[in-house]
């Protein structure tokens, strides 16, 4: 298992590509906005200067759990700085007709998930199968990551050698039991 602190700001990938032809009659292709490429870079290199607390590229399942630390307002008072700092205010928009100030959870997934991939941590990011994901407010913004490789049954005699484990494992629980009486 992997942890670490990357001091970047969390800022979301949103959906800001356009699809633009090549010349009259060429394909159609997906193109991703400047500032989208820029954010996405920082994060890279960021991952890359901690790039020694993982000796290689992960293969296999991989659970990526991530606090995003969003900046706390400087235009808010001082005692709701301090409880924001203490995680017990919450970065969230609770009207409909929010100006996007507070990233949404996705949209900051998906810069990070993208971005561990392009900095050799994962072959793709679909390997990504679970982890927690919370965003709270800091001091210091950035990515709170904790990154592990799963446990995974390959074969016919993995899964055999498991079963048998936890057979026995079963039997000597009962008999511990046993022995209790």
């Amino acid at each position: 298992m992997v942890n670490l602190f990357v001091a970047v700001e969390p800022k979301p990938k949103g959906n800001k590509q356009r699809i633009v032809r090549r010349g009259r009659r060429g394909p159609l292709r997906v193109v991703n906005d400047k500032s989208v490429i820029a954010k996405q870079t920082s994060l890279v290199h960021a991952l890359w200067t901690h790039r020694d607390a993982l000796r290689e590229t992960l293969r296999g399942a991989v659970e990526v759990g991530v606090t995003f630390v969003l900046p706390i307002p400087g235009s808010w008072p001082a005692w709701k700085q301090e409880a924001a700092h203490r995680r017990l205010v919450f970065p969230y928009t609770d009207s409909a007709g929010s100006s996007g100030a507070i990233p949404d959870r996705g949209n900051l997934l998906k810069l990070l998930e993208d971005a561990l991939e392009k900095a050799g941590y994962l072959a793709n990011d679909s390997q990504i199968v679970g982890g927690p994901v919370a965003k709270v407010y800091g001091r210091v913004p950035g990515y709170e990551l904790s990154i592990s490789a799963k446990d995974e049954v390959t074969s016919f005699a993995e899964w055999k050698a498991y079963l048998e484990s936890e057979e026995l494992g079963a039997e000597r629980l009962a008999l511990a039991k046993l022995a209790e009486h």
